[in-house]
């Protein structure tokens, strides 16, 4: 759990803190474990979550604290294309968060904490080539749910 969640985060206290919150959380819902002999799998997979949730939350808050920064210029200068950008985000979230659990996790690690398909294969205990074929589907499921909102991908 801990290699897992220190080869996302590169950081050795915050991988200690996944490491806890993942045993937590392990203990709070040891009975949807279906099958004890998958129980590794299960924790690593805890960790991986956990630790892709740390790296999306680090990215929303520098996100935000760049754009508060740039708050004043921004809306002076082109308050529709703000408008518009803040629209795509948005839908883009939402698209995000239809699309099934381990597709989305598989395309947040992929892009949002830029892991490659070799390091997320060890990460999640699978091949690479089922992890690029994973992200690959997921990304047509996203550009589908995209142009139904009406953006172009």
């Amino acid at each position: 759990m801990h290699s897992v969640a220190y080869r996302i985060l590169k950081d050795k206290a915050r991988a200690e803190d996944v490491m806890q919150e993942t045993l937590l959380k392990a203990y709070e819902t040891i009975g949807t474990l279906k099958d004890p002999k998958r129980l590794r799998a299960w924790l690593t997979t805890i960790a991986h979550r956990k630790s892709i949730d740390l790296v999306r939350a680090d990215k929303r808050s520098r996100a935000n604290h760049a754009r508060a920064a740039q708050e004043p210029t921004a809306h002076a200068g082109a308050p529709v294309e703000s408008l518009i950008a803040e629209e795509t985000k948005r839908a883009l979230e939402e698209c995000l968060e239809a699309i099934p659990a381990e597709k989305r996790a598989a395309v947040l690690a992929r892009f949002y904490a830029e892991l490659e398909y070799l390091e997320l294969a060890k990460a999640t205990d699978e091949n690479p080539d089922t992890v690029r074929i994973r992200v690959s589907r997921a990304m047509v499921d996203l550009r589908e749910c995209l142009e139904r909102k009406g953006i172009k991908p």
